[in-house]
Parts: structure tokens; C-alpha cells; sequence
């Protein structure tokens, strides 16, 4: 609204537990383990509730951290601890219907107005908590013209970090023998607009190079037909998430195309790809302030900086 734009959906936050949002309304339920939220069903609508988070843990709440990252919170608190709790100073603005005013505790209102995206506390630390938040700053920063403040943006290198911690490719004999990915980014100019793609592999396939078709990471001796033979249940996540930004104006249809371009990239650099164990995401953001380009032009793009990004952060991730 700050920004003229038509929300897509309002969130509520509250002092309220999810168990008494529960009690209040029969057509609630409650979701989630690492956050507790309440949903509520309104006509075809269903509006999201979260509880205000506290920044310390009393030890009366749940809250679990591993190797730095926030795993679970479940600790509530007061409106200004959890805005101090959220990622970025723009998504910590509340307006109250009390007094139809808005609440501001980290100079949120002012950055808006700037247009700047700037992480609330340590930028190392927060992106630590949760890796996804250097995902959400690209697409934040790409739907709304945003500019990533320097000190938030510093911390998005590339290798095991972030969203690339702990990531992993050629797990067709099982994670012992999976080798190390990491994060990666690449972008590229095509009739005076750019195309950008923050990605990490965290394939059960091999990396190979799309152009020599060289095992760039995972199991020389399982390749083509020899991966079917004795492939087991992969446990545990492998999803490689894609980001791919742009300033070249797009449709929402054209904006879906380009995703499944972005799958095309991850296939390009994966052998197998996209098997029953994978779970694969792709997102494709614009600023929509560039250049209008032919959408033939700007699938291959996405294809090659998509292929470009993995194989970088695999690159970068196999690096001691």
C-alpha cells in the first residue's frame, strides 16, 4: 500500500497463541512445525495468523537452533520483539486497526520510502538463522525495485553458504557418497535487459558441464542407464531452488514460461534430472523497468544463466 501497489493478501499478527485463535474461530487450523501459524478459512480466502516471536528464549518456549540455523521458533513475545524477529526492516511495518496507525520499530517506513532492502540485525547471523532469506532478498528486491543495502548484500557469496550449506549432488547410491554443491549466481545482457540467476544444487543426480558434458561432481561410474540400476529411496530434501530476476517487463504467463525455461537450465547441468526423489523450484521475478525482449530470446537466457549459477555454486561449493 506504502508503495501504491494492490496487495496480494494481508497476514494478522497477534498476541494471541494459535491454540486461541483455535478456540475463537471453528474454521481454523493450524499449521506448521518449525513456525506454528493458524489459518483461517474466509469464503475462498484463507488468512494467515502468526503470533508475535520474542527475541529471547525464556526456555518456557520452543525454539532450536543447529550449527546456526533457526530450525524451530515457537517463543512468543510482544509486537516490538517480533518485529525485531523479522528478516527485512520493510516487512516489519504493522498496521493497527486500533487506531489506524503504522507501527515502525527498525526505520522500516523510511526504507520503503528509499526503496531500499535492508536485513534487520547482523546480515551473517540472520542469513545464517535462515538461508532461504538470501533468496527472498533477490526476489523482494526484483518485484520491487528494490536496492539490497551493501551490508545485506555483502554476505551473498557463493559455496557453502547460505542456501548452500550442508547442500549436496550425486546421491544415487545415498548421501555417503554425495559430493559438495554450494551456492551460485550468474547473469547475463540480452537486448539491453539483464537476466540474473541465484541458484544451488541439491540434486540426487550428477553435475555435468552442458557443453563438454564432463562430470563437473558426483559418480563416474553412474551415468546414463547405469544410474537406473539399483536406485534406491533417496531420504531426506533434494530440492535445487532457482531465482532467476529480470527487468525485462513480463506477463504472468510469460513470467511461468520462463520457470519452466528455468527447469530446462537445471536439466541441462543434471543427469538424471527431475526424478521422484527431486524437488525442484523455480522462481522468475521482474522489475518490469527494462527493455521489452522477445520471449524465444529470453527462454535461452534463462536456460544458460540458470546452467551457469548451479554449475558455479557446484564448482564453488567442491572447494575446501
Amino acid at each position: 500500500l506504502l508503495l501504491g501497489l494492490k496487495p496480494k493478501d494481508f497476514d494478522v499478527a497477534t498476541s494471541a497463541t494459535p491454540e486461541q485463535v483455535k478456540q475463537l474461530f471453528r474454521n481454523c487450523r493450524l499449521i506448521g512445525r518449525r513456525f506454528r501459524l493458524a489459518h483461517i478459512v474466509f469464503g475462498p480466502e484463507i488468512i494467515e495468523v502468526a503470533t508475535f516471536r520474542a527475541g529471547d528464549d525464556d526456555g518456557s518456549g520452543d525454539r532450536e537452533m543447529e550449527n546456526g540455523r533457526l530450525v524451530r521458533d515457537n517463543v512468543y513475545g510482544t509486537l516490538e520483539e517480533d518485529a525485531v524477529r523479522r528478516d527485512f526492516t520493510a516487512n516489519a511495518l504493522y498496521y493497527a486497526v486500533s487506531d489506524f496507525s503504522v507501527r515502525d520499530y527498525v526505520g522500516g517506513f523510511d526504507d520503503v520510502a528509499a526503496r531500499v532492502l535492508r536485513l534487520i540485525g547482523d546480515p551473517e547471523s540472520r542469513y545464517r538463522e535462515d538461508p532461504v532469506r538470501m533468496l527472498r532478498a533477490v526476489r523482494l528486491a526484483a518485484k520491487l525495485g528494490f536496492t539490497i543495502e551493501a551490508a545485506s548484500a555483502e554476505p551473498v557469496a557463493q559455496g557453502r553458504v547460505g542456501a548452500g550449506t550442508g547442500a549436496s549432488v550425486g546421491k544415487l547410491r545415498g548421501h555417503g557418497l554425495a559430493t559438495a554443491s554450494g551456492l551460485g549466481s550468474h547473469a547475463a545482457r540480452i537486448g539491453g535487459a539483464v537476466v540474473a540467476a541465484l541458484g544451488v544444487s541439491n540434486a540426487v543426480g550428477n553435475v555435468v558441464d552442458p557443453d563438454t558434458g564432463q562430470l563437473v561432481a558426483g559418480l563416474a561410474d553412474v551415468q546414463g542407464l547405469a544410474a537406473a540400476e539399483g536406485f534406491a529411496a533417496i531420504p531426506g530434501a533434494n530440492t535445487t531452488l532457482v531465482v532467476v530476476a529480470t527487468d525485462a517487463p513480463l506477463t504472468k504467463a510469460e513470467a511461468n514460461a520462463l520457470a519452466t525455461s528455468a527447469h530446462v537450465g537445471i536439466a541441462r547441468v543434471t543427469r538424471p534430472s527431475h526424478t521422484v526423489f527431486d524437488g525442484d523450484t523455480a522462481f522468475v521475478l521482474t522489475t518490469g523497468t527494462g527493455p521489452r525482449v522477445p520471449m524465444a530470446a529470453l527462454s535461452v537466457v534463462v536456460q544458460e544463466v540458470v546452467a551457469a549459477a548451479l554449475l558455479k555454486g557446484v564448482r564453488a561449493g567442491a572447494r575446501p
